[in-house]
């Protein structure tokens, strides 16, 4: 198996059927574990968070944690509850369309760091942004032609051909 294969996680089978415009059982069955570990993830904040709250109100004698904090608490969950509906309404729609849509061209790499200085990876193609991991981003060659595989509410690339220089 090839480094692209690799790092993107997908089998010669997947490419077939990626290639057919389908996404393979495997694929759709690794979006329904992201669906449900984002899920996970999103429930477990919120109750970190809720209990945080309430300790915080239940410990202030003069209730001036409830007034300032309320606001706060709700606007923070409310925040976090839009982004996993939208984010979780993605995934399903690519999981039950489990088509694929075809992107052609030259490959940019691009590598950013944030405030945190944690760093994400965006492959461009077309004009077009895809975030990938690390591994994704060292398999690729910028200035390379590829037709990449992307799923195409969340923009994740599922398997990619190098199609040869520029």
């Amino acid at each position: 198996m090839d480094t692209l294969a690799q790092a993107l996680w997908f089998s010669p089978a997947d490419l077939a059927e990626n290639q057919l415009g389908r996404m393979t059982t495997a694929q759709q069955a690794r979006f329904q574990l992201a669906f449900r570990r984002q899920l996970r993830l999103t429930a477990l904040a919120g109750l970190a968070l809720t209990i945080f709250y309430l300790v915080l109100v239940l410990t202030d004698e003069t209730g001036d944690a409830l007034r300032c904090l309320t606001p706060f608490f709700l606007g923070v969950m409310g925040v976090m509850g839009y982004t996993t509906v939208r984010a979780s309404e993605r995934l399903q729609q690519d999981i039950l369309a489990a088509q694929v849509v075809r992107v052609q061209g030259s490959i940019q790499k691009l590598k950013r760091r944030s405030l945190t200085q944690s760093i994400s990876y965006w492959i461009i193609c077309t004009g077009l942004r895809f975030r990938t991991s690390q591994a994704g981003f060292l398999a690729f060659q910028s200035g390379e032609q590829y037709t990449l595989y992307i799923a195409p509410h969340t923009q994740v690339i599922l398997s990619a051909e190098h199609r040869g220089s520029s």
